[in-house]
Parts: C-alpha cells; sequence; structure tokens
C-alpha cells in the first residue's frame, strides 16, 4: 500500500514538483503498490494523466470529486483488487481554503474469504508560522474534532479482516491528533522512527536546521490492524522508497525554493 499526498492543488508547478509528478508517474505505471490512496488530487488535467498512467495494472479506481478544490476532498484510490463497497463522510467542522475535509472508505475483496477495509482521510491543515502548537493554531481543534470524527467513522464501519488507515492528518507523530485514532481503533503503525527520512540531511526538502520553527515533521501514515486468525498466511509489511525519500519525497519545505508540501 502506498499512501501520498500528491499536493495538486494547482495547475502550475514549480521545478522541484515537476521532478517530484515525474517520479509518482513512474511508480504508478511500475505497478509496483497493491493499492495507492492519494490526498489533494485536485487538478483535473493531472488527475486525467494520473489515472491513464494508472491504466494498465489499477482496474479499480475510486476517484471522488473534481478539479474544483472546493467540492471535493481530493481523495483518490487505485486498487488492483476490485472495489465492492463506497462511503464518504464529510467531517462536520468546515475544511480549510482548498477543500472540503471528510474520509473515504473503500472496501475491496482480495479473493472470496478476504476482505480489507480502506480508508483514506485529509485533516484540516496548519496555517500558523509556529506549526502545530496549539497554543497559537487556530484550527488546532478542529483537527482533533475531524480526528474523533475519523476515529468514530472507523469504529463504526470497520468489518472485514484488514483495516487500514491511509492518512495525511497534518499532525506530528506524537500530537494528540495522530493518537486519537490509533489508539480508539487499536491501528499499529507500519513506521518505526527508523524508517523515516523527512529528518535526513539529504532530504532536499529538509529545512535549515537552525531554523527551529521550521523543523520538518512527519504527517502521513499508514496506519493497520488485522484479524490474526483469518489472515494468518497474510504478509503484512510496509516498504520505504528510500531512494526516493533522501532525494524526492517531501516532508518539510524545500531550502531553494520554499515549497512548503506539508499541507
Amino acid at each position: 500500500i502506498w499512501n501520498q499526498n500528491l499536493y495538486l492543488i494547482a495547475p502550475l508547478l514549480t521545478s522541484p514538483q515537476r521532478v517530484r509528478y515525474k517520479k509518482i508517474k513512474e511508480i504508478i505505471e511500475s505497478g509496483e503498490y497493491d493499492i495507492i490512496c492519494f490526498q489533494e488530487a485536485f487538478v483535473k488535467y493531472y488527475m486525467n494523466d494520473i489515472k491513464q498512467c494508472a491504466t494498465d495494472y489499477y482496474f479499480h479506481q475510486f476517484p471522488h470529486g473534481n478539479s474544483i478544490a472546493a467540492q471535493s476532498t481530493g481523495i483518490v484510490v487505485f486498487s488492483k483488487y476490485p472495489i465492492i463497497e463506497v462511503s464518504v463522510y464529510h467531517y462536520f467542522h468546515h475544511g480549510d481554503y482548498h477543500a472540503y475535509k471528510g474520509v473515504g472508505l473503500i472496501r475491496i475483496e482480495i479473493n472470496k474469504r478476504f476482505r480489507a477495509d480502506i480508508y483514506n482521510t485529509h485533516l484540516h491543515a496548519c496555517y500558523h508560522e509556529d506549526a502545530f502548537d496549539p497554543s497559537v493554531d487556530m484550527y488546532y481543534s478542529h483537527r482533533v474534532a475531524q480526528a474523533y470524527d475519523l476515529a468514530s467513522f472507523i469504529q463504526l464501519t470497520r468489518k472485514s479482516e484488514l483495516c487500514v488507515l491511509c492518512a495525511d492528518l497534518n499532525a506530528p507523530v506524537t500530537d494528540l491528533v495522530a493518537q486519537i485514532p490509533k489508539t480508539l481503533c487499536r491501528l499499529r503503525d507500519v513506521l518505526h522512527d527508523e524508517d523515516t527520512t523527512y529528518w535526513n540531511h539529504t532530504n532536499t526538502f529538509t529545512t535549515n536546521a537552525d531554523n527551529a520553527k521550521l523543523q520538518p515533521l512527519r504527517l502521513d501514515y499508514v496506519l493497520f490492524d488485522y484479524n490474526a486468525r483469518a489472515i494468518a498466511n497474510v504478509d503484512v509489511r510496509a516498504k520505504v522508497l528510500k531512494e526516493y525519500a533522501h532525494t524526492h519525497v517531501v516532508n518539510g519545505y524545500d531550502n531553494n525554493n520554499n515549497d512548503n508540501d506539508n499541507r
């Protein structure tokens, strides 16, 4: 499973965004992953291009929304397995400046005895320069409420052998927002600190180490839970594209272009 915030919110891409976009298409065309979850897929031109790249391997797609950001959550799912059920829930608190916020449930059938519930979501962004400081972030309460809505939705709807949450939570690992769905839904994180690359100094989007306010943070997650008896022979694992992340994967700021891809 691959989870990625595409950050496709404008028709024009900067130079590093074009490099990133090209790499994303290459990974899709390789068919390396069984399921792909994207957020912030807003621009129709790029989404049509990405869908074309996915046609060789991903016959089952869930495009929710269109090119008008205010009418879309921007969540997209590509699957090699049949999608048998879909449900979308928009959070009660208003969306941010770019889009509605919500969660999509995509239930897939891997075989007659094994199904998976895939949840794809994107929570409210932080727009304060002191990123993710609850005392100054006026939208922190929105993210907390959305995280609780998300956890409640998962608790009410999950029923398959495997439950996976792909999310841009816009919250660091230790933050309450990230802990709510993990704790209430008893989800496990596929990554450990040693697996992540956002902090690596060779990451081109790692910010200046001298600026404590703009340190890179992990905001994107793949969390999971499964019925051990039902899928005793299924290998659940996370694969990190370290060679890609060291050069192009973004969880911070570009030193040269100041493109914030943390949203």
